[in-house]
């Protein structure tokens, strides 16, 4: 498969506690030539601090369900009680590798989620899956923010 470039207009926040899981991310987006669009954070809690205090405005927040100290719905409520955050309009997907029917029930009924995918364990795949999910949101129109 041919990929092609993808512009961001702000940085890839990735939540992700696993550092193997990290690890090949970063590959996949060496790849995809987006690496040095990307901040990981290993924790809910550090993300939101740096969300907090940031003036960037994200292009995506990827973010696994199963984290240390807060899952990741609590995480992205925690954002949408957030006036200043949520009026950030980024975009939210969960991505992650346990997926029941009542996790993904629950993430989008009780928070303002754009999307929740199952990582798939084929490189292949995964990086398929990275690339057709930040194409769509490259592609997908954003309030312009001054």
């Amino acid at each position: 498969m041919l990929y092609t470039q993808i512009n961001l207009s702000g940085p890839i926040l990735i939540i992700e506690d696993d550092e193997d899981d990290q690890l090949i991310l970063t590959r996949i987006l060496k790849e995809l030539n987006l690496a040095d669009k990307v901040i990981y954070f290993s924790t809910p809690l550090e993300a939101l601090d740096y969300l907090q205090q940031a003036t960037v405005h994200p292009f995506i927040l990827i973010c696994d369900i199963n984290m240390p100290m807060i899952n990741g719905i609590e995480f992205k409520k925690q954002i949408d009680q957030d006036p200043v955050l949520k009026a950030k309009c980024t975009p939210f997907i969960f991505w992650s590798t346990s997926i029941s029917d009542t996790l993904v029930h629950q993430a989008y009924t009780e928070t303002t989620i754009q999307g929740f995918f199952q990582k798939s364990c084929n490189y292949k795949e995964l990086k398929q899956q990275l690339y057709y999910i930040l194409g769509y949101w490259y592609y997908c129109q954003h309030p312009i923010f001054e």
